[in-house]
């Protein structure tokens, strides 16, 4: 993990670059497992994530980036590689439980991918209730809004309540709360400052 500490150092100065505005990062737990759900509609979302807490961050990251040129940051962060050509992504979320079950912290974004759309958010996924549910652990929504520009100060990154799926909760009921937490989140933020 000495390429996320180095990387981790730069936290500070991404959030002063972009002027980014962080609500609540203290719903991020000090210790113990937890999922961190949220819409994503940029590249540097996952970095944005990170510099809310002093913990790292295990994220679901999808396979080819892994195979990229700069597969070996990814790697040496720790990420959890995600096949998109699979249907199901069964090892991902295998590695995925296991860092939870480690006391870790894991970071995806429910809609799959990025949001190219002119939709508020894609459907959600599965798998961070999943996780949740397996690893008996919380999920920490949080929604991103505004710009990635040179101190524009527009971005906002909001977390809301931690909150737990029980072991025979059903995960649609589960999956579609998480959706509304952060379709709410993040209609707030989108909220002009009065």
């Amino acid at each position: 993990m000495i390429i996320y500490s180095t990387l981790h150092l730069l936290s500070r100065p991404f959030q002063w670059f972009f002027g980014a505005r962080i609500v609540n990062a203290d719903r991020i737990p000090a210790s113990g497992p937890a999922v961190l759900a949220g819409n994503h509609f940029h590249a540097f979302d996952p970095l944005l994530v990170d510099s809310c807490t002093k913990r790292p961050i295990f994220s679901l990251t999808k396979q080819s980036l892994l195979d990229g040129p700069f597969g070996w940051v990814f790697r040496g962060v720790g990420s959890i590689p995600v096949d998109y050509s699979r249907s199901h992504n069964k090892p991902a979320t295998a590695a995925a439980v296991e860092r939870l079950r480690q006391g870790d912290l894991v970071g995806l974004a429910p809609e799959g991918h990025r949001n190219k759309t002119d939709q508020l958010l894609l459907p959600f996924k599965f798998g961070a209730v999943s996780m949740a549910q397996k690893a008996g652990c919380p999920i920490v929504p949080y929604a991103i809004a505004g710009r990635y520009a040179f101190r524009d100060r527009s971005l906002t990154i909001q977390f809301g309540q931690p909150w737990s799926i029980g072991p025979t909760d059903d995960l649609t009921e589960a999956n579609q709360r998480l959706r509304q937490q952060v379709e709410d989140l993040l209609l707030g933020l989108r909220q002009p400052v009065a």
